[in-house]
């Protein structure tokens, strides 16, 4: 499971305040649910058009200013006309914003009149949210929260979340081996690979001797143990549910492990947050109190 959410922004005003908040409020939003935001601006419809034709460019969703000028025959171009464009290309799935100063009720008739015109299958329009700028800061806010929810709503099922543990941990479970130099054809399970990696650091380390930096770095690697086994009781859980507490996964080895379909946004800001510290005392132990004190991991 991906952690990094690639987004293409089309947007002709890329420096106006009002569109940088808006960036800024994507960007939070994403961060909150426990993914990493990735935005490509393009500043022009060509640019635009040219991202979803390079087949090595993933993108997860799109955001497009409606009004975006003339081109360079004088002929006027709108977020519209891109949304065909990704659609054509057979970008289905892949959800689509579209916001404009314009009223709703302006914009549907739009819509209509383009489909009437072009004669364009309706089921382009699937995976598709309007944002009308005609509004409340709040308001508008709310809009595009609610509109990553559904994009994003594919990667928030309980199952996917195994996943990214498995992701995260696959990372670290190979800089450790890198680390402690075990050659590719020695089996080594990753908790013992993760003892030893704790032990040698408890024993060598200059920085574990510090009174202070003992409590940071102990703390950590509890959090560590705790993410393996919690990794490894879910790759043998089930999907349960509970009419007061909603859908839930139950480890099969031990039933006191769970993890409920409310918690994913936490669980993955910790998973993220634990993988990204990890690595810090792996590779860079001395920079990891002055990471720690900066990020929050819950």
């Amino acid at each position: 499971m991906r952690k990094n959410v690639e987004i293409v922004w089309l947007e002709d005003n890329i420096n106006d305040v009002d569109h940088e908040e808006r960036v800024e409020h994507v960007e939070e939003k994403i961060k909150e649910k426990g993914y990493v935001p990735n935005i490509i601006t393009a500043p022009t419809l060509q640019i635009a058009q040219e991202l979803i034709l390079n087949p090595e460019t993933r993108i997860d969703f799109f955001v497009s200013d409606y009004n975006l000028g003339e081109n360079e025959k004088g002929e006027p171009e709108t977020g519209l006309d891109y949304l065909l464009e990704v659609r054509k290309n057979k970008s289905f799935k892949e959800f689509f914003i579209l916001y404009s100063n314009n009223t709703k009720e302006t914009i549907t008739a739009g819509l209509i009149e383009k489909l009437n015109e072009e004669k364009i299958n309706t089921n382009l329009f699937s995976n598709f949210a309007f944002i009308s700028l005609d509004a409340s800061l709040v308001q508008i806010e709310n809009e595009f929260s609610n509109a990553i929810d559904t994009c994003l709503s594919r990667w928030d099922e309980l199952n996917a979340i195994r996943g990214m543990y498995m992701y995260e941990h696959a990372e670290l479970e190979y800089e450790l081996r890198d680390k402690l130099r075990i050659k590719s054809e020695e089996r080594i399970d990753y908790k013992v690979l993760f003892n030893r990696f704790k032990s040698n650091f408890k024993q060598q380390s200059s920085l574990y001797k510090n009174k202070n930096l003992k409590r940071v770095f102990d703390d950590i690697f509890a959090d560590w143990d705790n993410s393996i086994e919690e990794r490894n009781l879910l790759a043998h859980a089930k999907e349960k549910y509970d009419s007061q507490a909603g859908f839930f996964l139950q480890s099969e080895l031990n039933n006191r492990v769970k993890l409920h379909e409310n918690q994913l946004d936490k669980k993955r800001r910790e998973l993220v947050k634990l993988k990204e510290i990890a690595l810090k005392i792996i590779k860079e132990p001395g920079r990891v109190t002055s990471y720690v004190s900066n990020t929050k991991v819950s």
